[in-house]
């Protein structure tokens, strides 16, 4: 490259040869989007150092973007309120412009319980019992069906989405433990227990 001494480009040289680029903005942003996690956008600006930077974060949903109020910091930590949307950050510079950064994928969001699982059919030995896990919130959740035996204390007894008690579950009351996972955490929740088992 002309203009270069010693190995080190000059860069006066070099944004001659570049025919002295304009100033681009190409925001970006780094960091997980879930629930609790930190983001960072980053202007993209080529040259043009020392303009002043202005961010505002939006939260997208189905195609369409509103400003997030008081989000106007290069750093955003998302909330519960974030969850399901894609967030994207608007970057603006005096004499640039303003410019988009591409939507992050959908905000996750850690399993929540938002009604108790319960248990369907009669407490008889024989009789088919059926567990409803309840109504959950949550991204890509994944559930586990425990059913157990109580009378003081409860044991578990079987797995799975239906349960037939036998005679071992005389005298005893029946409960289901439903486990909700992601990769964000885990939550247990218990259902009432039945009748005794007759």
């Amino acid at each position: 490259m002309p203009g270069t001494s010693f190995g080190v480009p000059d860069a006066e040289a070099a944004l001659q040869l570049l025919g002295r680029p304009e100033p681009r903005l190409r925001p970006v942003i780094l960091g997980r989007a879930a629930v609790g996690s930190e983001l960072e956008a980053f202007s993209g600006i080529w040259t043009g150092a020392g303009l002043a930077m202005s961010y505002q974060w939006e939260r997208c949903l189905r195609g369409d973007c509103t400003s997030i109020a008081n989000a106007t910091e290069p750093r955003y930590t998302l909330t519960r309120v974030d969850g399901g949307s894609r967030l994207r950050v608007v970057v603006s510079a005096a004499t640039v412009g303003a410019a988009a950064s591409p939507q992050t994928t959908a905000v996750a969001t850690a399993p929540r319980l938002l009604a108790r699982p319960s248990i369907s059919g009669r407490a008889r030995i024989g009789a088919r019992l059926v567990a409803s896990r309840g109504r959950w919130e949550g991204s890509n959740l994944a559930f586990v069906t425990n059913w157990e035996r109580c009378r003081r204390a409860c044991e578990q007894v079987a797995t799975g989405h239906a349960y037939r008690p036998s005679g071992r579950d005389r005298g005893y009351r029946l409960r289901v433990e439903i486990v909700a996972y992601n990769s964000l955490g885990v939550v247990t929740a218990l259902s009432p227990r039945t009748n005794v088992v007759r």
